[in-house]
C-alpha cells in the first residue's frame, strides 16, 4: 500500500507541475496547482506510513512454520514405527512361547505314548517260569557258602595264614551233608612248642566257627609252616560233629616239631 500511494504522489506531482508549466504559458488558470498540491500530500503521507513486512520475512515465517510442521511430522512417523515396532516384538515373543508351549506339549504326548505302549509290551510279554534248580545246583551253592565262610575265618582269625585250598565233599552219602578240607599255610617264625600250640589253637578256632553252619559235619585241617619244613604238611586236626561242637577226632604232628 505505502508502494502504491508513492507511486501515486510522483506522477501526481509530473502531473501537476506540467499543467501549472501550460498554465503559465497559455495565461490560463488550469488546476495544475491542486493536482500537485494533493500530490504532495500523498508523497508525505507515503513517507509516513509504515513500512509493511518484507518478503524475506514472510517467507523466513513460512518457512519456519513448514519446518515445524515437518518436525512434528517426523516425530509423528517416528512414534507409530517405535509402536509398530513394539507390537511386532510382543507377537514374535507371543509366537515363540506358544511354539514353545506346543512343543513341550508334543514331547510329554509323545513320552506319554511311549510309556503306555512299553506298559503294553510288558504286559503282553510271557511270564518266565522260574527254573527249578536241580538237587547237583543246590549242592554247588551250599559249597560256594561254606568256601566264602572258611576264608572269612581264617582273614579275620587266624594272622599270618595263607589258604593254599578249599576242598567241600559230601559225607557218607548223606544229601546236604559235608566234609570240609582246608589246606593252610602258616608264615609265622616261632619256636617248635610255640608253632604246635598256635596251629592247634587255630584249628579249633576254626572248626567251633563251622560248628554253626549244620551241614558242615566234619572237618580237617592240614598245616604248612615253611619256617620249619618246606612245602610238606607238618600237622593235621580232624573234627567231628558232636553235641555241643565240633569233637577233636584225630590229630597229626610230623616228628620235626617234638
Amino acid at each position: 500500500m505505502t508502494l502504491f500511494l508513492f507511486g501515486i504522489s510522483l506522477v501526481g506531482m509530473m502531473t501537476g507541475l506540467v499543467l501549472l508549466i501550460f498554465g503559465l504559458i497559455r495565461k490560463k488558470k488550469l488546476k495544475g496547482g491542486i493536482v500537485l498540491g494533493v500530490s504532495v500530500v500523498l508523497f508525505f503521507a507515503s513517507l509516513l506510513m509504515p513500512a509493511p513486512e518484507s518478503s524475506t520475512e514472510k517467507v523466513e515465517v513460512a518457512s519456519k512454520t513448514q519446518e515445524e510442521l515437518n518436525e512434528e511430522k517426523e516425530i509423528e512417523q517416528a512414534k507409530k514405527e517405535e509402536e509398530k515396532k513394539a507390537k511386532e516384538e510382543k507377537l514374535k515373543e507371543e509366537q515363540a512361547a506358544k511354539a514353545a508351549a506346543e512343543q513341550k506339549a508334543k514331547r510329554e504326548a509323545e513320552a506319554k505314548l511311549k510309556e503306555e505302549e512299553k506298559n503294553t509290551v510288558e504286559q503282553k510279554q510271557p511270564v518266565t517260569p522260574t527254573k527249578v534248580q536241580s538237587d547237583e545246583d543246590i549242592k554247588n551253592i551250599r559249597k560256594n557258602e561254606i568256601e566264602k565262610t572258611v576264608k572269612n575265618i581264617v582273614k579275620s582269625d587266624l594272622s599270618n595264614t595263607d589258604i593254599k585250598s578249599i576242598e567241600i565233599n559230601n559225607y557218607q552219602l548223606e544229601d546236604n551233608k559235608f566234609i570240609v578240607l582246608t589246606k593252610l599255610k602258616w608264615n609265622q617264625k616261632n619256636s617248635k612248642n610255640t608253632t604246635k600250640q598256635m596251629l592247634e589253637m587255630f584249628s579249633d578256632n576254626l572248626a567251633a566257627k563251622l560248628h554253626d553252619d549244620t551241614s558242615i559235619m566234619e572237618v580237617v585241617v592240614f598245616w604248612e609252616v615253611p619256617y620249619h619244613l618246606e612245602n610238606a604238611n607238618i600237622a593235621k586236626y580232624t573234627y567231628t560233629r558232636a553235641t555241643g561242637g565240633m569233637a577233636k577226632t584225630d590229630n597229626w604232628i610230623d616228628s620235626i616239631l617234638n
